[in-house]
C-alpha cells in the first residue's frame, strides 16, 4: 500500500509542477513538510521525491535540496554538408541553436594512451607502453541557461600534435578555433568526416554530468576526421536524448533530363560520395 501511496504522492507533485505551480528553479518542499502535507510517512514522501528525480523532473542538490528542472525542450542539431564544408570550426558547425547562451563548465586535457576502439578510429597500432602517450584526449562539459546540456570527448595523434602550437585543442593561440584550421596549421588539409550517430543508456559518469536519472537516454555522434585517408582527430558527442533532434540537410545536384549531351556533374558527384563513403568504411577496422 505504501508503495501506490508514493505514486500517489509523486504523481500529485508532477501535476503540480507541469501546472506551474512549481516553476522551474523552484524549491520542493522539504520531506517533512511533504509527509504532513499529504499525510504520509517521511520515507513514503522521499520514495515520491526519488520518483521524480527519476522522471528527470527534479534535481536534488545536497546540502540545498530539491529543486524543479529547467525543461529545455528539444532543440535542433543540424548538419549540412555545406555548412561543414564551410565552416572553419566544423566540432560546432549546425551547434548554433543548441548552444545559444552556452558556457563551459569545465574541460580536461591530458596526454593518454588511446583506449582500443579511439586506436581503431584513429588508425593507431598497438600501444607502445615503455614509449609517451600517443594521444591528446579532452573532456569538455557545457551548459545551456545552467543546464548540462552537452558532453564533447576528443582524442588527436600526438605524433601530429606533439610540440606545436596547436597541441592543446582549446588553449594556444588556435584554441577553440576548431580541428579543420588547426590542422590547416599543420599543413593537413582536413577533406573528409564520418559520423556514427547512436542512442543508448547514459553511463553513471555521464548521467552525473548531465544530471540524468537512472537509465536516462543519451544520443552520441562519433566524429571523426580525415586528411587524405588519415585520421587526425575523433570525438563523441554525448547529449541528452530529450534536448536533441537531429535535422540532416545536404545538397542535391540535379541530373541532366534524359538526351542531354554532356557529362551529368550531379552523377559525378553522387559517384563521388559513393567512392568516399566506401574508402572511409574500408579505412576503418570492423
Amino acid at each position: 500500500m505504501d508503495r501506490d501511496r508514493y505514486l500517489q504522492v509523486a504523481d500529485d507533485l508532477r501535476k503540480r509542477i507541469e501546472a506551474g505551480e512549481y516553476e522551474a528553479g523552484a524549491r520542493l518542499p522539504a520531506v517533512p513538510a511533504l509527509a504532513e502535507r499529504y499525510g504520509v510517512a517521511r520515507g513514503t514522501a522521499h520514495q515520491a521525491v526519488q520518483a521524480l528525480a527519476k522522471w528527470g523532473m527534479v534535481i536534488s542538490k545536497s546540502g540545498s535540496g530539491t529543486f524543479v528542472r529547467t525543461r529545455l525542450g528539444a532543440r535542433q542539431l543540424i548538419r549540412c554538408y555545406d555548412r561543414m564544408r564551410q565552416s572553419g570550426a566544423p566540432i560546432t558547425s549546425g551547434l548554433d541553436s543548441v548552444m545559444a547562451g552556452r558556457s563551459q563548465a569545465g574541460y580536461r586535457s591530458e596526454t593518454v594512451y588511446a583506449e582500443p576502439d579511439v586506436r581503431l578510429r584513429l588508425g593507431l597500432g598497438d600501444p607502445d607502453l615503455q614509449d609517451r602517450p600517443d594521444v591528446m584526449a579532452t573532456d569538455a562539459l557545457y551548459h545551456v541557461n545552467d543546464e548540462p546540456t552537452m558532453i564533447i570527448r576528443s582524442w588527436e595523434p600526438l605524433a601530429l600534435t606533439r610540440g606545436t602550437e596547436v597541441v592543446f585543442p582549446l588553449e594556444g593561440p588556435l584554441g577553440g578555433r576548431g580541428v579543420i584550421e588547426r590542422m590547416a596549421a599543420l599543413g593537413l588539409a582536413v577533406d573528409a568526416t564520418r559520423e556514427v550517430v547512436r542512442a543508448r543508456a547514459a553511463s553513471p559518469e555521464e548521467g552525473a554530468q548531465l544530471l540524468l536519472p537512472p537509465g536516462g537516454m543519451v544520443l552520441t555522434i562519433e566524429r571523426t576526421f580525415y586528411a587524405g585517408e588519415r585520421p587526425v582527430e575523433t570525438a563523441d558527442y554525448v547529449f541528452p536524448c530529450e534536448q536533441i533532434e537531429l535535422s540532416y540537410a545536404w545538397r542535391i545536384d540535379p541530373l541532366r533530363p534524359a538526351g542531354e549531351q554532356g557529362e551529368n556533374p550531379g552523377r559525378n558527384d553522387l559517384e563521388a560520395t559513393r567512392r568516399t563513403s566506401t574508402e572511409l568504411d574500408a579505412s576503418r577496422p570492423v
